[in-house]
């Protein structure tokens, strides 16, 4: 691939070669995202990077020797994407997009009961909404470089595990998109591709779980009576989850190995629980669901009632 040169108006990078035309990622400032943007750097991209605060932007901005490029996002927003396909199409040129990678996300974590609509609607404009949005609208620069959309999905894209619906959701509403998308694109050189990582170990389970308990503490009392043991308890457990899962490094290698592949899999699992889950549900129903009480350990801690 030749060079790909970016011309900003008094903003410049100098033409610089790299393997294929730039990458758009979303979520770009931490986490996954923030590994993301490192491989691909390391491996000689240019990188548009989705962010939503300005520190973060200058972070960002700093990285790569100007071959990182943040760009104010907030995916469930339609003014910022409309904004940001009039910046694409002036950064990319003919060149086109050789990938656009959707990690940005929200995990909603709160019994089914307990969810109200605008909460609901939130965890889908966010992990949802926006992500096909966006890719309905760079298409055409995804065309014009035979380029390849990953989603960071989740291993609940396979499994919905209780607590956590509204998330499980969104993944297999993401799914579904994934692979319509994938048919449908295919003809015209274009590739899509879901990522599925297990437990990782990211800032989104402290994001979540400071949220998460300040809605469970507004719970009216007899929700807190029948849900708050479990959900305190599963809390904790996704915390010291946050500490131990793999680092996003790992996923960030998939990601990149996905961008590269001439004939990219329709999916790729990251982590061993990630691999475990399509197995899950080949299990009976009842089994799958006694089993998922069991290894969560949920009805154990005094709460709920008959």
């Amino acid at each position: 691939m030749g060079a790909v040169p970016f011309l900003l108006g008094k903003w410049a990078i100098e033409e610089m070669s790299v393997r294929r035309a730039p990458v758009m990622l979303t979520g770009a400032s931490t986490g996954i995202g923030f590994a993301i943007v490192e491989n691909l750097l390391a491996a000689g991209y240019s990188v548009l990077a989705g962010v939503r605060r300005e520190q973060d932007a200058a972070r960002l901005g700093s990285l790569g020797g100007g071959r990182c490029r943040p760009l104010m996002l907030d995916v469930a927003s339609p003014e910022d994407r409309l904004r940001i396909r009039a910046e694409i199409a002036g950064l990319v040129g003919e060149e086109g997009l050789g990938g656009l990678v959707h990690n940005a996300g929200l995990a909603v974590f709160q019994p089914v009961e307990g969810l109200d609509d605008d909460l609901l609607l939130q965890q889908f404009q966010v992990n949802v909404f926006g992500a096909v949005a966006l890719t309905r609208d760079l298409l055409p620069h995804l065309r014009r470089a035979k380029g390849t959309v990953v989603h960071v999905s989740s291993l609940a894209g396979n499994i919905a595990q209780p607590y956590f619906g509204a998330y499980a959701a969104s993944k297999w509403a993401l799914e579904a998109f994934t692979d319509a998308l994938r048919i449908e694109v295919a003809p015209q050189g274009v590739k899509v591709v879901s990522i599925q990582p297990g437990a990782i170990a990211t800032p989104i389970w402290q994001k979540s779980l400071a949220q998460a308990r300040a809605r469970h503490g507004a719970l009216p009392q007899e929700l807190a009576e029948f849900y708050g043991a479990d959900l305190e308890h599963l809390a904790r457990g996704a915390a010291m989850l946050g500490a131990r899962g793999l680092s996003p490094r790992r996923v960030a290698a998939v990601v990149r190995k996905a961008l590269e592949a001439r004939s990219p899999r329709a999916r790729y699992r990251v982590g061993p629980d990630a691999r475990l889950g399509p197995w899950l549900r080949v299990i009976p129903d009842g089994l799958r669901d006694a089993l998922l009480r069991r290894v969560l350990g949920l009805g154990r801690h005094g709460g709920g009632r008959g």
